[in-house]
């Protein structure tokens, strides 16, 4: 008897070690902007759509009860080779609903940072990003 509990005990350990995801929860970074990072202990198995979608989700939670919208500035995923836990941390601002509707401005800057760290992750070279940067700028010809 005493075998079975401590083998429900390591079965238990095993599943919330392997199964869980923790969330940092919502956390203030500077002035109206936030980030959210969620680890998933399911190693090499985990979904990151889905914990892409598990941040979202909890961004826009957190902008509805401000009475606000939530809008991307940067999404970061790492999954590691080996037995590292993956990670995606999204990082957003709250901006008034009537604002994210008549204001394209903020559409500009997310592009951009969006360029930025494609840059600052070897993706795109440094001309290249300008390149981009200056299209987004002048806008449609």
């Amino acid at each position: 008897m005493r075998i079975k509990g401590r083998a429900n005990l390591v079965l238990a350990v095993f599943l919330a070690f392997f199964c869980g995801c923790q969330s940092t929860g919502v956390v203030q970074v500077s002035e109206n902007v936030y980030k959210i990072s969620l680890k998933s202990a399911g190693g090499m198995f985990a979904d990151e759509v889905k914990m892409r979608v598990e941040v979202v989700q909890q961004a826009n939670e957190f902008a509805a009860s401000k009475g606000k919208l939530a809008v991307e500035i940067v999404t970061n995923s790492h999954r590691p080779i080996a037995l590292g836990l993956p990670e995606v941390e999204y990082v957003f601002k709250l901006v008034n609903k009537s604002d994210a509707v008549s204001n394209g401005a903020g559409d500009l800057y997310i592009k951009i940072m969006h360029l930025d760290e494609l840059r600052k992750k070897g993706l795109i070279s440094d001309a290249e990003f300008e390149t981009q940067k200056q299209k987004l700028l002048t806008g449609p010809n």
